[in-house]
């Protein structure tokens, strides 16, 4: 039990990939069906997957073009996304994160900084080239969250999954209501596999909901 209250924490470090799927408790083996959904809705909805299909339909509803949603998601992959994807990756190769999912807390930190630079960068090219007002909101939003969470960091590990999709959850409802109400069925559904990996604590998953949801509720009030 202290095993798995220390992993929602962060504290224990586990081999690339592999820290839930070669664990030899029963509850958590991968012949478990409810932990190997758990395990796979985790990676279908990453945050850096989830983004992608949120920017491009929020632009697309903002602006009703093709071409200008997939130039600005385009660019928010190219700035954001991609270099983060490569220093996660290289950090883990080199032994410096325990894994992909970054796991535990106080390795979040540089990731958290790294972050920032990069949200910031995105945000001032989307201003200086004239960017649709959604998307600049939706990076106000990312910028204030990231900043939230890597102060709450300090105290506990945020569930960046949970936060990502609950911020793109917001994010579309504001456009079609269906869409919306799949997104929360989704939001939930993930926030259950963190919690059911022992990746994050229940409370953990709150805390990023609350977060995200938050951030976007009141950028896009202020913004939009």
């Amino acid at each position: 039990m202290k095993q798995r209250s220390d992993r929602a924490k962060g504290v224990l470090s586990y081999p690339a990939m592999s820290k839930s799927e070669t664990c030899a408790e029963p509850g958590r083996s991968i012949r478990n069906p409810k932990f190997k959904i758990a395990r796979w809705l985790s990676r279908v909805f990453h945050p850096f997957i989830v983004v992608i299909p949120t920017l491009f339909l929020a632009v697309y509803f903002a602006t009703s073009s093709f071409v200008e949603a997939l130039k600005w998601t385009a660019a928010s992959v190219a700035i954001v996304i991609l270099p983060l994807s490569i220093f996660i990756f290289t950090r883990v190769r080199h032994g410096h994160y325990s894994d992909l999912y970054v796991s535990i807390q106080k390795q979040r930190r540089s990731l958290y900084l790294v972050a920032g630079i990069c949200l910031l960068s995105l945000l001032a090219f989307l201003i200086l080239t004239g960017a649709p007002g959604i998307i600049v909101a939706c990076l106000y939003a990312a910028v204030v969250a990231n900043a939230v969470g890597a102060f709450v960091n300090r105290f506990s590990k945020v569930s960046v999954h949970a936060a990502a999709m609950a911020g793109c959850t917001v994010v579309l409802f504001s456009f079609s209501v269906p869409i919306g109400l799949a997104m929360a069925a989704i939001t939930l559904l993930l926030g259950w596999a963190r919690v059911r990996t022992e990746d994050h604590s229940l409370g953990q998953v709150v805390m990023g909901w609350v977060i995200a949801a938050a951030c976007v509720w009141i950028v896009f009030g202020l913004y939009l």
